[in-house]
């Protein structure tokens, strides 16, 4: 029942956003679980989803920045894992009959434009006599737009248009008047720049800058006189003298011959970073340390070095642009000149550009195109370096049989991923970082994308793409896509009908922003003093526990005449003792001379409120803060190596867990938010005996007269259940809204912590329980192997948990004539809380072959997670094989471990899991003591040969369990040496 008594004076500010309700005590009855959050942003395989910073505009999409400024949080953004920022990427709905229109699609980032050939190259004709033997050089010159095309479809069509010139110059600088012998190479540049017209920076023009050598000779007579005109074959050649009149292409610009002299070639700066003297030679190379009769590579004609380093002439077709190719071993070593293999890049006015600027940034598109076109894997040896570099997105036919969801074409990783769900055998890994956010809200058929545009969350705000991700790309990923059905969507989408806020876009002043959310809870808030209650719920409101500093809880004792107030603390002992302690209902039994006297607590609960859970959240996002809760749990060493590798896959879970809040632990700080409203509280809470009758009693004797409980739904996989079975305890926090002010006033309300004083996880393996399909990220993992786990949770959005909750999990209920009150006093409309582990919900957490069955009865059969299976890769290596030593230790390379799992596998480590945390602390020899490496190109024998650093198998080896099934970059597999240290290289396949 909202309670307008005392208020914060900004009620009037926001017209038309009505009171809220409190429907089957939404404060203590809310329904958690994973809340979906950024999903596939792994960072390409390489980043963690987890994200509790609030970022500072709406969550950006694939391939492009945060928007500027604050956020839109209309409507206002909801709880998730992994940051709050909640795009609204759909329409509102008007109803569950309505179909209303479907979203629109996700915005598309901001994407830079480039100079694109818009014209012929012209240029001056030769005329008269030929000229004398020597070298010369002509200019031909193409107008160029700005194009927002795409980087490497501009680059491809001036590519093309440059080729085509240089084919027909060729032919025409060879003929006539030019002698027998004449020579002639070709230098383009100018073009596939960026550009921005509005900010100043628009196109010049693309050049082929031709070198004429004319060869000292007198086998060639040429007639003296005028000389012919140029060929009818060439019609952009423009004879000398009087320019002929501008032609005009009909749908372009036009396009001016050239009738200026040739300019000289560009000037190169021959050290362009200042040294003195001149650079040295490129180191002399052995060709071919392993057998190969290829020739060593030289430079090529007259072109200049960059910073002392020459082109590697390269294998790619085009005829103007050359590839770096791994350099083989020298023979003698040179002494660390060759990390990267000498290079240049094919455009001259690049260069020349960056040369004369002083400056060279490798942000350019235009750059980094030039280095991976020609050095793709870095340093790395192309054949066994592990590239998860998603490859670009292209729209393909979706011959998958998942088209419930899915539209007919669609995106070309999510369709290998799709078609290779069975797939035991070689594997691309570049493909599973394709599968991001975008690609699987573009690849969705128009109805699915139009029913998941009306789910909304807890709050009324509209699903992100992230969750939308976590919805349906990570079942992708894990192989579980066919358990979504478009039916289920659906149930969610109708259900989500009833959640229609008003919008609040969000200011770019924090104060505008207080003064809004204070607006927003005024008009919601609920009192939590029962006497100024007279609804139904006033029975419950009696059992709601209170924080004690948030509303000056104290008792008042008069000793010798004197009134003083002992105040309480939050795990609600006072006097600084912690054997003196008020019980459920604020009092405390002081017993003198045989004689008991109850001393009620006072406080300033008559004005203090609780914010509904929706409400909540959206003022929490409005002031920028995260309003999800956090479950986190962390072991030491020894016990995390226990959990996270040798934890039983098949022992039964408990059918829900039991944690009280440790009071005297509680950590409450400010945020890190922007607005001083917010306060962060992190608790410990300790598990507590339900496996036992004896136990439970306990249990249910604590729990019965405190209404301050959450329920959290986790996947029956999630580690953080096995946390807590050996560790007994996990943290919680959360964030809420709280003054740091005098309390007095009673005209001003107060606001409080709140914080469940127990809470309840309950271990399901059903998907549309965990309806996306989230479970803990491990957050950090210690040099001595310490490992810390997270969850970020929001309220449930299954149609069955979004009503009113006061019978699910915990029972609510009078105890018949006998009960009593929280004081103890007859009150058969006392409300008590109590656990039934026969109630339906814990019969029915678990779906086995259609059926539901208690956790029990169902078979377990856990998978181990990526974490766990690199673990085994590398002890079984380790064990069953010499490995590599150096300086370093023992060394792998991250073919040698990574290659051993399949594509599933790797997909669910290398996107949904923290890759990036894990394999650095692989990497570093978490595992064993044996460092994982990237494999540098040339650095020894070994990986040259043999691409591996498998040294020799061991005479004591049992079988391999884990053996190579993704083959090389070149079609290889690898041949783990014998005893003998024999291996080698086979078709992969054969």
């Amino acid at each position: 029942m909202p309670d307008n008594g005392a208020t914060f004076g900004c009620g009037t500010l926001l017209p038309g956003v009505g009171p809220g309700n409190l429907p089957g005590f939404d404060g203590g009855g809310v329904i958690e679980g994973g809340g979906g959050g950024n999903g596939g942003n792994n960072n390409n395989g390489g980043g963690t989803r987890i994200d509790t910073v609030p970022p500072i505009g709406p969550d950006p999409y694939e391939g492009g920045p945060p928007a500027p400024g604050p956020p839109d949080i209309g409507p206002p953004v909801s709880a998730g894992p992994t940051g709050p920022g909640i795009p609204d990427i759909g329409t509102p709905v008007p109803g569950p009959t309505s179909p209303g229109p479907p979203p629109p699609e996700p915005p598309v980032s901001p994407r830079r434009s480039f100079c694109k050939i818009s014209g012929p190259f012209t240029g001056a004709a030769q005329s008269g006599p030929p000229p004398p033997p020597g070298v010369y050089t002509r200019v031909y010159t193409a107008p160029q737009t700005c194009s927002p095309d795409d980087f490497s479809v501009t680059d491809a069509h001036n590519e093309e248009a440059a080729a085509t010139r240089i084919n027909q110059l060729t032919t025409l600088l060879k003929s006539p008047p030019y002698p027998t012998g004449t020579t002639v190479t070709f230098t383009t540049g100018g073009f596939t720049f960026p550009c921005d017209l509005a900010a100043g920076a628009g196109c010049g023009t693309a050049t082929i800058t031709a070198t004429i050598t004319i060869p000292d000779t007198e086998s060639v007579v040429v007639p003296v006189g005028p000389g012919p005109p140029p060929p009818s074959a060439d019609p952009d050649l423009v004879p000398e003298g009087p320019p002929p009149p501008p032609p005009v292409e009909p749908d372009g610009p036009f396009v001016l011959p050239d009738d200026d002299p040739d300019p000289p070639p560009p000037t190169v700066d021959p050290d362009p970073v200042g040294n003195e003297d001149p650079d040295d030679p490129p180191p002399t190379v052995d060709p071919d340390p392993v057998g190969n009769e290829e020739p060593p590579w030289t430079p090529i004609g007259n072109q200049e070095p960059i910073g002392g380093v020459l082109v590697d002439p390269g294998e790619d077709p085009r005829p103007n642009v050359t590839r770096i190719n791994d350099v083989a071993l020298s023979d003698p070593p040179t002494a660390g000149n060759n990390i990267v293999s000498n290079y240049s890049f094919d455009r001259g006015a690049l260069l020349n550009q960056a040369i004369q600027s002083r400056e060279i940034d490798l942000n350019d598109p235009a750059i980094k195109d030039a280095i991976l076109r020609k050095k793709p894997f870095g340093i790395q040896d192309s054949s066994i370096s592990f590239d998860t570099v998603p490859l670009p997105s292209e729209m393909v036919k979706n011959d998958t049989g998942f088209l419930e969801l899915f539209a007919e074409t669609i995106d070309s990783n999510l369709h290998y991923v799709l078609s290779n769900q069975r797939n035991s055998g070689n594997w691309d890994s570049r493909r599973a970082a394709g599968v991001t956010n975008e690609v699987i809200f573009n690849s969705l058929n128009d109805l699915t994308k139009k029913v998941v545009g009306r789910i909304k969350n807890y709050d009324g705000t509209r699903l992100s793409l992230g969750q939308i991700f976590n919805l349906i790309g990570s079942r992708v990923l894990d192989g579980t896509i066919s358990k979504v059905t478009l039916r289920f969507l659906q149930s969610m989408a109708e259900d989500s009908a009833k959640r229609d806020p008003v919008t609040i876009v969000r200011s770019t002043n924090p104060k505008v922003n207080e003064v809004a959310a204070l607006a927003l809870i005024d008009q919601n808030k609920v009192a939590l003093d029962p006497a100024r209650r007279d609804d139904k719920e006033k029975n419950l409101f009696k059992n709601w526990k209170v924080l004690s500093s948030d509303i000056d809880k104290y008792l008042p004792v008069t000793i010798n005449g004197e009134s003083r107030r002992y105040y309480i603390n939050d795990d609600d002992t006072f006097i600084n003792r912690n054997t003196l302690s008020i019980q459920d209902g604020d009092y405390f039994d002081v017993t003198i001379g045989g004689r008991t006297q109850r001393l009620f607590a006072d406080s300033e609960k008559d004005h203090a409120y609780l914010v509904p859970e929706k409400i909540r959240q959206r003022a929490v996002s409005l002031l920028g803060g995260t309003p999800g809760r956090t479950l986190d749990v962390s072991a030491e060493a020894a016990t995390a190596a226990s959990i996270e590798f040798d934890s039983s896959l098949t022992s039964d879970r408990q059918p829900f867990y039991v944690l009280s809040c440790v009071l005297d632990t509680l950590n409450t700080r400010p945020s890190e938010a922007e607005s001083f409203l917010l306060k962060d509280t992190t608790a410990k809470y300790q598990l507590m005996d339900t496996t036992t009758p004896e136990g439970l009693a306990e249990v249910n004797e604590f729990i019965k007269y405190k209404a301050n409980i959450r329920i959290f739904i986790l996947d029956d996989e999630d580690l953080i259940l096995d946390y807590v079975e050996q560790t007994s305890h996990l943290h919680l926090t959360q964030t809420d809204i709280l003054f740091d002010s005098p309390k007095t006033n009673k005209t001003l309300p107060l606001l409080v912590r709140q914080l469940p004083f127990y809470i309840m996880l309950y271990p399901t393996n059903r998907p549309d329980y965990n309806i996306f399909n989230d479970k803990s990220q491990i957050t950090e993992i210690s040099r001595d192997g310490g490992v810390s786990r997270r969850l970020v949770c929001a309220p449930v959005l299954n149609p069955e948990f979004t009503k009113p909750q006061t019978n699910k999990f915990i029972r609510y209920t009078t105890a018949g004539r006998s009960a009593t009150d929280i004081l103890g006093n007859p009150d058969t409309q006392a409300r008590q809380s109590i656990i039934d582990p026969n109630d339906e919900v814990f019969r029915t957490a678990y779906r086995r072959e259609g059926q539901y069955v208690s956790a029990s009865q169902y078979p377990t059969n856990r998978q181990k997670t990526g974490f766990r299976l690199v673990k085994e890769i590398v002890s079984e290596l380790d064990t069953n094989y010499e490995l590599s030593i150096n300086g370093v230790g023992k060394t792998l390379t991250e073919f040698d471990v990574f290659s051993r799992l399949n594509l599933k596998q790797f997909s669910i480590l290398s996107v949904l899991e923290n890759f990036n945390e894990i394999s650095k602390s692989v990497r570093n020899g978490l595992i064993n003591d044996v460092k994982l490496i990237p494999p540098v190109s040339r650095a020894d024998n070994r990986l040259v040969i043999n691409k591996t650093q498998l040294v020799q198998r061991k005479t004591t080896a049992g079988a391999d369990t884990f053996k190579q099934v993704k083959a090389t970059n070149d079609g290889q597999n690898i041949i783990s040496p014998n005893e003998e240290g024999k291996g080698g290289l086979a078709p992969a396949g054969g």
